[in-house]
């Protein structure tokens, strides 16, 4: 769509090889990076910069305890978000989130004050949880509904 537009305005299809090719080559690099996995992120309360209330597709990583989350569909702009700690996984709702694979997981982190939730695909459960993956869901209170 993006590419369309810039050949309707006039741009060099050159200019516009180039774009597509830089945009493909950063996706794939941040595919192949360790530990990387693709999901969605959304604010489930308080304020972080950069992260909403609505569900955001990308890409993210773990470089110690900071979640690094590339948002899509360029991915040129990273989300540094520190965490705190680590809240019970729970299933997610096929209203919540689409195209994840058959179970998805949603993970809610502890951030300053305010929380937030990873979802992924199911087998991508420990990339997810990244330098809090030894901690179990018994070591939690159990999540109550609605909140």
């Amino acid at each position: 769509m993006l590419i369309a537009l810039l050949i309707a305005l006039g741009v060099n299809l050159i200019v516009v090889a180039a774009f597509a090719v830089l945009l493909v080559g950063r996706r794939r690099w941040l595919k192949r990076q360790p530990g990387a996995f693709a999901g969605a992120i959304r604010l489930s309360h308080g304020d972080i910069d950069g992260l909403s209330p609505k569900w955001k597709r990308g890409s993210g990583h773990w470089v110690h305890d900071v979640l690094i989350w590339s948002k899509a569909p360029l991915m040129f702009r990273n989300e540094p978000v520190p965490v705190d700690g680590l809240s019970p996984e729970h299933p997610a709702h096929s209203v919540d989130v689409k195209r994840l694979g058959h179970k998805p997981v949603v993970i809610e982190f502890a951030s300053s004050g305010a929380t937030f939730e990873v979802a992924s695909r199911g087998e991508h459960q420990k990339l997810v949880t990244g330098p809090f993956t030894d901690m179990t869901s018994a070591q939690f209170p159990p999540r109550q509904p609605g909140s």
